[in-house]
């Protein structure tokens, strides 16, 4: 994996500007993340579920490959695990690429653990809605700009309390309430 297996693209083709530009708008549902280059993304109202991978040809489920193994352009699902999962900049040029190299790869990568700017102090209103805890809870975690929801990577920030829920028995982060059942039914029906 480590030369190119697509050209260069030094600019986006305005299909995938056009793509690019709807994914702050749709509602998808990271599922099950199989690996860290592999992820099962679901669409709001459906039970289809596409994986994405991302590697030295991304690819999508949603479109049939394209004779070299990877997909003939960058879908829907593909570009919201790079912008919103991983936390790519829609900017950067590795987000319209056909062909990652192990150093590209690398970068997008570490861009999922990198904050985009230092989260604020989090407000005194979250820090009273914080629940207490029974033996064996953790304690909630505040809400910030920093911490979208864990499965649609949505902000939660401005959502109402009463709509997210939060994992007691593990992590303390906050979840969507609707996230979550949709992340449990995919669970049960996968598991068992």
């Amino acid at each position: 994996m480590g030369e190119r297996l697509a050209p260069w693209r030094p600019r986006p083709p305005q299909e995938v500007l056009e793509v690019l530009q709807q994914v702050p708008d749709t509602v998808l549902y990271l599922v099950h993340r199989i690996g860290p280059t592999s992820f099962l993304v679901r669409e709001d109202g459906s039970e289809i579920k596409r994986k994405v991978t991302i590697g030295s040809r991304p690819c999508c489920s949603c479109t049939p490959p394209a004779a070299n193994g990877g997909c003939k352009e960058l879908c829907l699902h593909l570009l919201f695990v790079m912008v919103k999962v991983l936390r790519v900049p829609p900017s950067n040029p590795l987000v319209w690429q056909l062909s990652l190299t192990d150093r590209e790869l690398e970068e997008v990568l570490r861009c999922s653990s990198m904050p985009e700017h230092p989260p604020p102090p989090p407000p005194d209103a979250r820090k009273a809605a914080a629940e207490k805890t029974e033996p064996g809870q953790v304690k909630r975690k505040p809400v910030d700009e920093e911490d979208p929801c864990p499965i649609c990577y949505e902000d939660m920030v401005n959502v109402d309390p009463d709509l997210l829920v939060w994992c007691r028995f593990g992590c303390g982060r906050n979840v969507h309430g609707k996230c979550m059942g949709i992340w449990a039914e995919h669970q049960q029906r996968t598991l068992g």
